[in-house]
């Protein structure tokens, strides 16, 4: 696939296309004059959210609610199916580490390898979440719990 043309290194959705959606105007600042004549365009326009203070209504509420509770945990068509009480993050409050077990990778150099967010994953090792001991956890960095969990199925 072709590189976004506003240099930020993703790529584009059709192969026509030379930006990604929104990145043609990246860096570019309009001039007072072109703010003022925007602004004076819109002037005596009706907002979009007028009339739609309580749009939101209690009937609305609790149809988002029930949508979203018959969804939940195995009744979701996503479910694989495991554990439904996650104790990930209790695990990471007690045996967080700032490098990755399996390839022993540090948090500084994660970050100067991938120039992104050091991101660590405390895995259960037995899958057994309900054991809190040191022994069942696991501190892994995103690529060897990923490579983890493909190898397993």
């Amino acid at each position: 696939m072709k590189l976004c043309k506003c240099g930020c290194g993703n790529s584009v959705t059709k192969e026509s296309n030379i930006y990604i959606n929104g990145h043609c105007r990246r860096g570019i600042k309009s001039s007072n004059i072109t703010k003022i004549k925007i602004s004076k365009s819109k002037k005596g326009c009706i907002p979009w959210n007028k009339g739609l203070k309580d749009y939101l209504n209690d009937e609305s509420l609790q149809k988002m609610k029930d949508y979203a509770s018959s969804r939940l945990k195995d009744k979701n068509p996503a479910w694989k199916g495991g554990c439904i009480e996650y104790k990930h993050h209790e695990a990471w409050k007690l045996f967080g580490k700032e490098h990755c077990e399996h390839c022993d990778i540090s948090l500084i150099d994660y970050k100067n390898k991938y120039n992104r967010r050091f991101d660590m994953h405390c895995n259960s090792l037995p899958k057994d979440y309900s054991i809190m001991e040191q022994s069942n956890w696991m501190c892994l960095c995103v690529d060897c719990h990923r490579a983890e969990e493909l190898n397993k199925e």
